[in-house]
């Protein structure tokens, strides 16, 4: 009763005498300064709001700093490559024009020859410059894969040193090959990326070198836990000018080199070493430096290697220098490969050590021309269509056949030389096979053959100079083909066909001693293994340009015309 009373009494006051009673007592309260205790109590949700809100702008504002000194350090690097590059594309382009100006105008042959030196050596340099900055961008993207293979190492430093040999002698420097472990030592390793690393640290001792004299050093030290474990050491050192102390630690990194004048005066865009730092990495080995000013510079490779444990018996040969290197002309030998422009060259090879040679296209063609015709010995290439020459070496053994069965290939891996002496292969040649190594396989596998070989004269091997005119043409024709059977491959997405075009292109590259664009060949099938058939095509077109070119500069007209 008494509430409803009081209820009815309050709402009986006006509304405006009801707000200035609220305001009247709202200036007569007293509640003291708010606590810091008072405030968490009674505003928590706004204080943790607040907080963080605070420590996301403060991480946001770390992130940002962190972003912005990236592309800031992105920037002067995109700028230290790009002035590095217009420095190095443009004075290779200018030599090239200026001689290509002058050749044109040039009054006799000796000016025009000089003329086309300046501008193959200019489109060299500028297409290492680009292999250079193709590969480290390959290696910072982590898209370099490793093909290691049973390598006899010291034949394997002779043919790397070999590749730069010009290049000393053209300087008058002493460049000298040092063994210091077994000469029929055989590792594990992918020797392309090997001979990589040692030819670049090799061109670089030559030209930072007046005078003097440049080395390698071959090294193996084996475990002394396990045999099957040990770690190969290549020493490169010149007499050249040296590297300042405290430039060693920066040495390997992108873009740098000892000094600017060094620059100006030598050139290069400083990816050499950067490239050499991550292919050691890669193979899980490393490389480090030791030099001072004006003193001797020695780079150091240790890579992890193991032995091969390949049975010997069917290993690739090595060249005798004291034996002669022409057999008398008494063998009938059949020899066996897909590639016309192969099977001309062995010919010409056999021919010119006085030996009759008949030749098969095939497997099936090879069987037909052995039962028609007596053979001494049969040379087949290991990987044909149809029958190949694991299939061709099983059939004649099943027939009985016990002469001599040579095969030729590009893949040094165990599991060749194995399948191959399963099928009762006597000898495994890894493609190219020189004259030399051609003519002692006959020597060893043929009885007295060595004894006939003591009055011959040695003759010049084919696979290594002018072609003959048959070969030429044949390899002419048949790498168009090729390419023109990948393109369309390509489009069709068929990779098999990619892959044995490819293949057949490397071993015909490598018959005739064209490392370089085999090479080419072997990366362009890496991809195709990868799918990564969108990169062959900028790949192919460079092949094939080189690839005529370099059958061009082996023809008969090119050496007769020089």
């Amino acid at each position: 009763m008494l509430a409803s009373i009081i209820d009815k009494s309050i709402a009986a006051i006006p509304p405006q005498q009801a707000a200035e009673l609220a305001e009247k007592w709202l200036s007569q309260a007293d509640y003291g300064r708010p606590s810091f205790e008072s405030i968490v109590r009674y505003r928590a949700p706004q204080l943790a709001i607040a907080a963080a809100t605070l420590l996301l702008f403060a991480l946001l504002t770390f992130i940002s700093l962190r972003l912005w000194r990236r592309a800031s350090r992105g920037e002067r690097e995109k700028a230290q490559f790009l002035a590095f590059m217009s420095h190095e594309i443009r004075s290779p382009v200018h030599a090239i024009l200026a001689s290509l100006e002058m050749l044109r105008k040039a009054p006799n042959r000796k000016n025009r020859v000089e003329l086309f030196d300046v501008a193959l050596t200019a489109s060299e340099s500028l297409l290492k410059l680009l292999d250079d900055v193709l590969e480290y961008s390959r290696l910072d993207a982590r898209r370099t894969q490793l093909e290691m293979l049973p390598t006899e190492i010291v034949e394997w430093a002779r043919q790397t040193i070999d590749l730069v040999r010009w290049r000393a002698e053209q300087k008058k420097l002493d460049l000298s090959l040092v063994i210091e472990c077994d000469p029929r030592l055989t590792v594990l390793v992918d020797p392309t990326r090997l001979r990589q690393i040692v030819v670049n640290l090799l061109t670089n001792a030559i030209k930072f070198t007046s005078q003097g004299a440049v080395s390698l050093t071959v090294k193996y030290q084996q475990s002394s836990i396990t045999r099957q474990a040990g770690e190969l050491v290549l020493l490169v050192s010149d007499s050249g000018i040296g590297i300042p102390v405290d430039r060693l630690d920066r040495i390997f990194e992108a873009y740098a080199q000892a000094e600017t004048e060094t620059v100006r005066h030598y050139g290069g865009t400083g990816l050499g070493l950067a490239i050499c730092r991550q292919l050691s990495e890669l193979m899980g080995g490393d490389i480090s430096v030791r030099s001072s000013p004006g003193e001797l510079t020695t780079f150091t490779v240790r890579i992890p290697a193991r032995p091969s444990q390949v049975e010997s018996g069917l290993r690739d040969v090595r060249p005798d220098t004291d034996v002669p290197t022409a057999p008398a002309p008494h063998l009938r030998i059949l020899v066996v490969d897909d590639r016309v422009e192969n099977l001309k060259l062995i010919r010409a090879q056999l021919l010119s050590l006085g030996h009759e040679a008949d030749i098969a296209d095939g497997g099936g063609a090879a069987l037909y021309c052995f039962d028609e015709t007596r053979h001494d010995m049969v040379i087949t290439d290991l990987n044909m269509p149809g029958m190949d020459g694991v299939t061709l070496a099983r059939c004649l053994r099943a027939q009985g056949t016990a002469i001599p069965i040579v095969m030729l290939t590009g893949d040094a891996a165990d599991e060749t030389y194995a399948l191959c002496q399963e099928v009762g292969v006597d000898r495994v040649l890894i493609k190219p096979a020189s004259l030399d190594v051609l003519a002692q396989t006959l020597q060893q596998l043929v009885p007295g053959q060595r004894e006939a070989t003591a009055s011959i004269t040695p003759v010049m091997d084919i696979a290594r100079g002018p072609l003959p005119a048959d070969v030429y043409q044949a390899l002419s024709t048949s790498t168009t083909e090729s390419v023109v059977s990948i393109r369309q491959a390509l489009e069709d997405g068929h990779k098999e066909i990619v892959l044995d075009q490819l293949h057949s292109l490397r071993g015909s590259f490598s018959m005739i001693h064209e490392n370089e664009l085999a090479d080419v060949c072997r990366q362009m099938e890496e991809k195709a293994r990868a799918d990564r058939f969108d990169e062959i095509g900028a790949a192919l077109r460079m092949f094939e340009q080189l690839a005529h070119a370099a059958i061009a500069r082996r023809s008969m007209r090119s050496a007769d015309e020089s």
